[in-house]
């Protein structure tokens, strides 16, 4: 369990949190941060701890990260948004609803990691006085000691650690708004490391199998032709 609370509140669609084993201040730290535009269904199935939240259509998905670094139970519902208001002093209205429709449910992490990064379009946070690479850099821990990163005519950046030696080399910006992000170690009998991360940095999926690293070099090339405009 973790001893600390993400701050990043923000996401779309309908997530039913249980938070029998979170942080104390988790539920409230979520529901102020949220803000307005949310619908709350507390109590859900007579269960005290689990909170169904509806939410208007939102592009963020920072809800995913939160969920992950407070490890919380958790099922997604990324068609469900405020538009179809439920009232909230009538939940049984909203149960007859999802008992009378089949509607897509996630509750594994990489899957909603999956759903969001083909679904969800992500953009920087905008007016940062940071580049989308330097935050990603940032993020990741590379350190380039205040160079510029320099990015070739296919959209791809590759930085050397001034620490490590590790390299980064990460693809432009693929069509969902993600971004592919292979680190080679130092050595080179150690273990590459591949990412799809976000324009903050944010890890959305890590690949590792062969399967995934199959996946991961098919996004990868994806998103260079996305780039120059051949997709």
């Amino acid at each position: 369990m973790q001893n600390r609370i993400n701050n990043n509140i923000n996401f779309q669609g309908g997530f039913l949190i249980n938070y029998k084993s979170a942080v104390k201040g988790t539920q409230e730290l979520l529901e102020n941060r949220i803000g307005h535009g949310k619908q709350i269904f507390r109590n859900w199935n007579g269960d005290g701890n689990s909170v169904f939240y509806v939410m208007k259509d939102s592009k963020d998905y920072n809800i995913a990260q939160f969920v992950k670094t407070n490890e919380l139970k958790f099922q997604y519902y990324p068609e469900l948004n405020t538009k179809l208001r439920f009232d909230t002093y009538e939940p049984q209205t909203f149960i007859n609803y999802l008992k009378e429709n089949t509607l897509k449910v996630i509750n594994k992490f990489d899957e909603l990691m999956d759903f969001i990064a083909v679904n969800r379009q992500h953009k920087a946070i905008p007016n940062s006085h940071l580049s989308v690479e330097q935050r990603i850099l940032n993020k990741m821990q590379i350190n380039i000691d205040g160079k510029k990163p320099v990015t070739n005519s296919k959209g791809i950046t590759r930085v050397k650690d001034k620490n490590s030696g590790k390299i980064a080399i990460f693809s432009p910006q693929s069509a969902t708004g993600a971004r592919y992000v292979h680190i080679v170690p130092e050595k080179s009998h150690w273990n590459s490391e591949f990412y799809m991360v976000d324009n903050e940095g944010n890890i959305l999926k890590q690949f590792s199998s062969v399967d995934g690293i199959f996946a991961f070099t098919e996004g990868f090339n994806k998103a260079i032709k996305h780039h120059l405009h051949l997709d």
